[in-house]
Protein backbone atom coordinates (compact mmCIF):
# COMPACT_ATOMS: atom_id res chain seq x y z
CA UNK A 1 0.00 0.00 0.00
CA UNK A 2 1.53 3.35 -0.81
CA UNK A 3 1.28 5.69 1.84
CA UNK A 4 2.56 9.53 1.93
CA UNK A 5 3.04 11.36 5.21
CA UNK A 6 3.91 14.86 6.59
CA UNK A 7 7.76 14.69 7.89
CA UNK A 8 9.73 16.97 10.10
CA UNK A 9 12.98 14.95 10.08
CA UNK A 10 16.35 15.85 12.67
CA UNK A 11 18.65 14.14 11.69
CA UNK A 12 21.30 15.60 13.86
CA UNK A 13 20.19 18.06 17.01
CA UNK A 14 22.69 20.47 17.62
CA UNK A 15 22.43 20.39 21.45
CA UNK A 16 22.53 16.60 21.21
CA UNK A 17 25.65 16.40 19.23
CA UNK A 18 27.54 19.00 21.05
CA UNK A 19 27.00 17.41 23.99
CA UNK A 20 28.04 13.71 22.62
CA UNK A 21 30.56 15.06 19.85
CA UNK A 22 34.18 15.84 20.26
CA UNK A 23 34.30 18.25 17.25
CA UNK A 24 31.83 20.56 19.23
CA UNK A 25 34.96 22.26 20.52
CA UNK A 26 35.79 23.37 17.15
CA UNK A 27 32.77 25.01 15.40
CA UNK A 28 34.86 25.10 11.98
CA UNK A 29 34.14 21.22 11.67
CA UNK A 30 30.70 21.69 12.39
CA UNK A 31 28.12 22.28 9.05
CA UNK A 32 24.38 22.18 8.85
CA UNK A 33 21.51 21.89 5.73
CA UNK A 34 18.60 23.19 6.71
CA UNK A 35 15.70 22.53 4.64
CA UNK A 36 12.17 23.78 5.35
CA UNK A 37 9.04 23.60 2.42
CA UNK A 38 5.68 24.69 3.81
CA UNK A 39 4.33 25.54 -0.05
CA UNK A 40 4.21 22.83 -2.83
CA UNK A 41 4.09 22.70 -6.11
CA UNK A 42 2.69 19.70 -6.64
CA UNK A 43 1.55 18.40 -2.48
CA UNK A 44 -0.51 20.02 0.14
CA UNK A 45 0.68 23.01 2.03
CA UNK A 46 2.25 22.44 5.29
CA UNK A 47 1.77 24.81 8.49
CA UNK A 48 4.93 25.81 9.87
CA UNK A 49 7.49 24.01 8.20
CA UNK A 50 9.93 27.12 6.68
CA UNK A 51 9.76 28.78 10.15
CA UNK A 52 10.36 25.86 11.72
CA UNK A 53 13.79 25.61 9.83
CA UNK A 54 14.16 28.70 9.66
CA UNK A 55 14.31 28.67 13.89
CA UNK A 56 16.56 25.90 14.06
CA UNK A 57 18.98 27.42 11.21
CA UNK A 58 19.25 30.57 13.94
CA UNK A 59 19.94 28.08 16.58
CA UNK A 60 22.95 26.02 15.37
CA UNK A 61 24.42 29.30 14.81
CA UNK A 62 23.99 30.04 18.32
CA UNK A 63 26.40 29.25 21.00
CA UNK A 64 23.66 27.38 22.96
CA UNK A 65 23.40 25.32 19.77
CA UNK A 66 26.80 24.74 18.34
CA UNK A 67 28.15 28.11 17.49
CA UNK A 68 28.07 26.84 13.58
CA UNK A 69 29.77 29.39 11.45
CA UNK A 70 27.58 31.41 9.32
CA UNK A 71 28.94 29.98 6.25
CA UNK A 72 28.63 26.34 7.78
CA UNK A 73 24.94 26.21 7.73
CA UNK A 74 22.94 25.98 4.34
CA UNK A 75 19.35 26.94 4.90
CA UNK A 76 16.90 26.44 2.13
CA UNK A 77 13.78 27.32 2.37
CA UNK A 78 10.40 27.49 -0.16
CA UNK A 79 11.35 27.44 -4.17
CA UNK A 80 15.24 27.22 -3.02
CA UNK A 81 14.52 23.53 -1.24
CA UNK A 82 13.54 21.75 -5.13
CA UNK A 83 15.33 18.98 -6.18
CA UNK A 84 17.85 20.85 -7.62
CA UNK A 85 18.40 23.36 -5.58
CA UNK A 86 19.18 20.43 -2.60
CA UNK A 87 21.32 18.66 -4.83
CA UNK A 88 23.60 21.09 -5.93
CA UNK A 89 23.74 21.93 -2.47
CA UNK A 90 24.72 18.64 -1.43
CA UNK A 91 27.77 18.30 -3.64
CA UNK A 92 28.63 21.74 -2.47
CA UNK A 93 29.10 20.28 0.98
CA UNK A 94 30.15 17.19 -0.37
CA UNK A 95 33.36 19.14 -1.74
CA UNK A 96 34.11 21.49 1.78
CA UNK A 97 33.40 18.26 4.71
CA UNK A 98 36.43 16.73 5.70
CA UNK A 99 37.22 13.80 7.29
CA UNK A 100 35.71 14.14 10.93
CA UNK A 101 33.60 16.65 10.46
CA UNK A 102 29.99 16.69 11.52
CA UNK A 103 27.04 17.20 9.39
CA UNK A 104 23.95 18.32 11.06
CA UNK A 105 20.62 17.94 8.89
CA UNK A 106 17.33 19.28 9.40
CA UNK A 107 14.37 18.74 7.18
CA UNK A 108 11.13 20.21 7.89
CA UNK A 109 8.97 19.11 4.55
CA UNK A 110 7.09 16.53 3.13
CA UNK A 111 8.28 12.68 3.16
CA UNK A 112 6.88 9.50 1.37
CA UNK A 113 7.43 5.73 1.49
CA UNK A 114 7.64 3.21 -1.55
CA UNK A 115 8.58 -0.63 -1.23
CA UNK A 116 10.32 0.41 1.84
CA UNK A 117 12.25 2.95 0.38
CA UNK A 118 12.13 6.65 1.88
CA UNK A 119 12.09 10.07 0.17
CA UNK A 120 12.10 13.13 1.01
CA UNK A 121 9.79 15.35 -1.15
CA UNK A 122 11.54 19.11 -2.49
CA UNK A 123 9.48 22.11 -3.11
CA UNK A 124 9.44 21.20 -7.22
CA UNK A 125 8.34 17.25 -6.13
CA UNK A 126 5.60 15.36 -6.97
CA UNK A 127 3.93 12.22 -4.82
CA UNK A 128 2.56 10.92 -7.52
CA UNK A 129 6.42 10.04 -8.77
CA UNK A 130 9.05 9.69 -6.18
CA UNK A 131 11.66 8.13 -7.37
CA UNK A 132 11.90 10.86 -10.36
CA UNK A 133 11.17 13.69 -8.74
CA UNK A 134 12.16 13.44 -5.26
CA UNK A 135 15.17 12.42 -3.15
CA UNK A 136 15.95 9.13 -1.47
CA UNK A 137 17.21 9.78 2.34
CA UNK A 138 19.82 7.02 1.26
CA UNK A 139 21.31 9.00 -1.24
CA UNK A 140 21.27 11.89 1.01
CA UNK A 141 23.03 10.05 3.89
CA UNK A 142 25.38 9.26 1.19
CA UNK A 143 25.96 12.01 -0.15
CA UNK A 144 26.83 13.68 2.90
CA UNK A 145 29.59 10.93 4.42
CA UNK A 146 31.37 10.94 0.79
CA UNK A 147 33.21 13.78 2.46
CA UNK A 148 33.63 12.30 5.30
CA UNK A 149 34.29 8.56 4.33
CA UNK A 150 38.32 8.98 4.33
CA UNK A 151 37.97 8.92 7.61
CA UNK A 152 37.20 5.62 9.28
CA UNK A 153 37.20 6.62 13.13
CA UNK A 154 34.32 9.34 11.52
CA UNK A 155 31.30 8.66 13.93
CA UNK A 156 27.90 10.21 13.46
CA UNK A 157 25.73 11.15 15.90
CA UNK A 158 22.23 11.84 15.19
CA UNK A 159 19.01 12.37 17.14
CA UNK A 160 15.59 11.63 14.89
CA UNK A 161 12.35 12.39 15.45
CA UNK A 162 9.91 12.13 12.95
CA UNK A 163 5.93 13.06 13.11
CA UNK A 164 4.11 11.08 10.46
CA UNK A 165 0.41 11.94 9.48
CA UNK A 166 -0.84 9.43 6.66
CA UNK A 167 -3.10 10.04 4.15
CA UNK A 168 -4.34 8.20 0.70
CA UNK A 169 -2.02 9.09 -1.93
CA UNK A 170 -4.33 8.89 -4.57
CA UNK A 171 -6.85 12.00 -2.74
CA UNK A 172 -3.77 14.41 -1.62
CA UNK A 173 -2.09 14.03 -5.11
CA UNK A 174 -5.65 14.99 -6.43
CA UNK A 175 -6.05 18.16 -4.08
CA UNK A 176 -4.98 21.71 -5.61
CA UNK A 177 -2.11 23.21 -3.33
CA UNK A 178 -3.33 26.46 -1.86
Amino acid sequence: MKRAFALLLVVATAAFAAWQNPNASDPNKLWALVIGISNYAHAEPLHYAATDALAYSDFVKSPRGGSVPADHVYTLLEDKASRTGVLVTLEELQDKVQPGDTVYIYIAGHGYTKQRVGYFIPSDGDLTSPAASAINFSHLKDMVESGRAKDPESHQRAFARRETRQRNLSKSARQPSD
